[in-house]
């Protein structure tokens, strides 16, 4: 099987985080050993869904020495109508110039594949490394939870799949996500109970509409968010506010949000504006604290902060947002910026905290390696596993074909020429290993 009719099939294979990786495991095993190398798996069910992480060798007694790690679980496809570049079907492999189109194309999983490709093609056996395809949302890192739990041995060197147009990277932004609570008042409880009861059915609701993307794209920002904010701020004071949401991720900009309102004899509620006011702090902190920093270091690529997730539940209407950060910033630092924000009644907590970070001598372990290779400094806003590895003391690296603006939600793509040097890249290492 040559490397596209593989690469087809491995994309027509779900393995987003509701159906597992399990399948595209199987495949990829079968695949290996048809290769001429060896593989084992181990299973492994999360939220009642069966994942894998995928040991493959070439050789006999392979060891931990050298470790090539690919994410190859999928973010959940956005609506098939946005993948206009394959005919409305993500999981369909479609080539557009130099340009590879399908879900999975520019994340782990086509990485894997061209490793695979790249270890067969060796000239000899080296049981000192192994290829790792594991699984794990890109927040909660179950993958790399157990692949770290499980490791036996000592890694000297663990490169992992991310699209860096070639780069190498160990430089990496920091996270925080912060949960929100803006709590009603009992006047608003009465209000709402009331409609809630059927006694009063005149509602009102408007829909918003905008392309989802990651919020680590800094060219991207939160339509919908900017939408409901311009649609609030013109309601009359006495509008009630009775259901509000969009979003499902902090680290997602959202497809679509829903506001369902009426208007009210009563004075005593003041929900809209106390959320409008959290709005407009966000933003206020941001601007004086976050961006302060990433004038400091001239970051123009740095990504804003997004309000991604909004929900109205019993006790009020819950968000959870995510800023990135920049070196320089403590989980202290965050803790007093978002301070003011209690100033509108809110109920502030932090969910997850991942400081920046930076792993220098990886790069000395690589350039003794592969003195060609091209290190780039600058901070990497992408979610990557890497980031969670070099927290964790381990000798990581980035490394991958495509480009960080091609992992998206729709059409995601990578480029053909870069998987191409990819290999060629992963079997020069790999003889000098």
């Amino acid at each position: 099987m040559d490397f596209l009719e593989a690469a087809e099939k491995l994309l027509s294979i779900d393995s987003s985080a509701d159906v597992g990786n399990a399948y595209a495991c199987q495949f990829l095993s079968s695949l290996a050993r048809e290769l001429g190398l060896e593989s084992r798996k181990e299973s492994f069910v999360e939220d009642g869904v069966e994942q894998a992480i995928l040991y493959i060798w070439r050789g006999k007694n392979a060891s931990f020495d050298n470790l090539f790690w690919s994410n190859l679980q999928t973010n959940d496809p956005a609506p098939y109508s946005y993948w206009s570049a394959t005919d409305s079907n993500p999981f369909r492999l479609s080539i557009q110039g130099e340009r590879v189109f399908g879900l999975g194309a520019n994340s782990g999983k086509l990485d894997f594949l061209t490793r695979i490709y790249a270890l067969a093609a060796m000239s000899r056996d080296n049981p000192s490394l192994q290829l790792v395809g594991g699984y794990g949302h890109f927040l909660r890192k179950e993958g790399a939870k157990q692949f770290v739990k499980n490791l036996d041995g000592q890694v000297k060197l663990l490169v992992v799949s991310e699209p860096s147009s070639m780069e190498w990277n160990t430089n990496y932004s920091g996270r925080v996500v912060v949960r929100i609570l803006l709590p009603f008042s009992e006047t608003e409880k009465s209000i709402r109970k009331k409609y809630f009861s059927d006694e009063v059915t005149a509602t009102q609701t408007k829909i918003f509409h905008a392309e989802p993307h990651f919020s680590f794209h800094a060219n991207y920002k939160n339509e919908v968010l900017k939408q409901t904010q311009a649609f609030l701020e013109k309601l009359p004071s006495n509008s009630i506010l009775l259901n509000i949401e969009w979003g499902d991720s902090p680290y997602l900009h959202p497809a679509e949000g829903m506001v369902e309102m009426d208007l009210s004899d009563s004075k005593e509620q003041d929900l809209k504006s106390r959320l409008l006011g959290v709005f407009e702090s966000v933003e206020e902190i941001f601007d004086r604290r976050f961006s302060k920093y990433i004038k400091k270091y001239d970051l123009e690529d740095f990504p804003t902060y997004n309000l991604g997730f909004l929900r109205t539940i019993d006790e009020g209407i819950e968000i959870e947002g995510c800023f990135y950060l920049t070196h320089g910033v403590d989980l202290e630092r965050v803790k007093t910026w978002l301070a003011p924000l209690s100033q509108q009644q809110a109920q502030i907590n932090i969910q997850h905290f991942h400081a920046p970070n930076k792993w220098h001598s990886t790069l000395d372990i690589l350039r003794g390696l592969y003195p060609e290779a091209v290190i780039n400094t600058k901070l990497q806003h992408i979610p990557s596993d890497t980031s969670y590895f070099l927290a964790k003391g381990l000798p990581a690296v980035g490394f991958g074909s495509g480009k960080s603006s091609g992992f998206r939600l729709m059409n995601e793509y990578n480029e053909l020429n870069q998987i191409q040097q990819a290999k060629n890249v992963y079997q020069d290492i790999f003889e000098r290993l």
